[in-house]
């Protein structure tokens, strides 16, 4: 049965999407093995799924359902026309939010778009609480920051709601993550999913007051594209950069939205010109870089995930041990992280020596000689000396000069 799902080209993901759908579910029957459907009932018992140490499908016990040769081809076919069948398009939304107000649209190709909520009905002013703090000028206080945006992806339907909501979901988590990358001034989507309430403190008649309250936002339904493809819209499309410093040096202290770099599309070809392990390995880099985005309550701990967001992209060093000395003969991780850097991060020479400082204050957070925020505090000079915020830009533009320059010699 594997031998047939394999040849086909279906991932590990796609084949347990199959399983799961016709079955109706799985349960866990014992170490790494799981059921899909009941073995006590032959009409709905599918089979088997086993899984090595890795996590990696190795094992398919065919159940009832596909008991001969006929109804596993059958199997294999239902599930290619799920995966490559023509069933039109699906588009789906998510907020993300920014330091700054997107004011035009971007779209690239058929694959997504961002554009800024428009519809202010649904909110309203009357309970904020604390705003008045903040000296922002072009815009009213309550809209932010941070600001709402709409992320839309396009992707395409299936007759299997399992592997039709795992695409759309993937590609509304991949465009957040590049997005992020690419457009400094973008947060994402609320960090917090548990769905759980939070206190709030929000003003009642002039009077402060402490509510539970859902963190949430959404698009007006007028907003939402109800077709499958991005309709015509009058939103005039977001400006560019035409600052004088370079885009990823800048720091963003004027301006009254956000602008993208003048070379976008370069970036977004570059990254849909990945292939096999280099999408990969980049993919898995964008999720730890935004990993590290998220830490922006304790901003140390994110040199952790940002470290591993230039491990991603490492080659893997060798395990060839010298005969003589006993140690490896190629290069280690820490040499290997700073000659990524040497390559893809370009400083001016005043600031050069900063890259160096990266690795080691990672391996000391990792190895617990010190985590400052839990054990020594933030503002320990002796430690810590250096901005984190330096450290995110470092990070970004290395990924950055990766994707347009670099290539992944696994």
């Amino acid at each position: 049965m594997i031998e047939h799902l394999k040849k086909a080209g279906f991932s590990d993901e796609e084949i347990i999407n199959a399983f799961q759908f016709r079955a109706g579910g799985y349960c866990k029957n014992g170490k790494r093995s799981y059921s899909f459907g009941s073995s006590k009932n032959p009409e709905t018992f599918w089979g088997e799924i086993h899984f090595n140490a890795k996590g990696e499908l190795y094992k398919i016990i065919p159940g009832n359902q596909l008991a001969n040769e006929k109804s596993q081809v059958d199997f294999v076919k239902s599930t290619l026309s799920d995966i490559n069948g023509n069933h039109g398009h699906l588009i789906r939304h998510r907020i993300l939010y920014s330091q700054k107000p997107l004011k035009g649209k971007f779209q690239w190709k058929d694959n997504f778009r961002i554009k800024p909520c428009l519809n202010n009905l649904q909110i309203g002013k009357g309970l904020a609480w604390g705003i008045d703090d903040f000296g922002l000028l072009d815009t009213n206080k309550h809209l932010g920051p941070p600001f709402p945006l709409i992320l839309e992806v396009r992707t395409k339907r299936s007759p299997n709601s399992l592997i039709e909501t795992n695409r759309y979901l993937e590609a509304l988590d991949l465009y957040e993550w590049l997005l992020k990358l690419l457009i400094p001034h973008i947060q994402g989507s609320p960090v917090s999913r548990s769905g759980q309430p939070k206190w709030m403190l929000l003003q009642k008649e002039n009077t402060p007051e402490y509510h539970l309250a859902y963190e949430g936002f959404n698009a007006h339904e007028s907003e939402l594209e109800r077709g499958d493809s991005f309709s015509t819209s009058s939103i005039p499309d977001a400006p560019r950069y035409k600052g004088e410093t370079e885009y990823y040096n800048h720091l963003w202290g004027n301006g009254n939205e956000i602008e993208l770099h003048t070379e976008m599309e370069k970036y977004l070809e570059a990254f849909e010109g990945l292939t096999g392990e280099s999408k990969e390995n980049f993919t898995r880099s964008l999720f730890w870089f935004n990993s590290g985005l998220r830490l922006y309550s304790q901003e140390e701990l994110s040199l952790i995930p940002f470290a591993i967001a230039i491990e991603c992209l490492l080659p893997n060093p060798s395990r060839e041990i010298c005969k003589t000395c006993k140690k490896p003969t190629a290069d280690g991780p820490t040499k290997l992280f700073n000659e990524f850097l040497k390559e893809h991060l370009l400083l001016p020479k005043n600031i050069d020596h900063l890259k160096k400082s990266i690795y080691p204050k990672r391996s000391n957070m990792v190895h617990g000689r010190f985590a400052l925020t839990a054990d020594q505090g933030f503002f320990s000079i002796d430690k810590f000396t250096e901005s984190e915020i330096v450290f995110e830009s470092f990070i970004r533009r290395s990924l950055i000069h990766w994707l347009i320059n670099g290539t992944c010699e696994q």
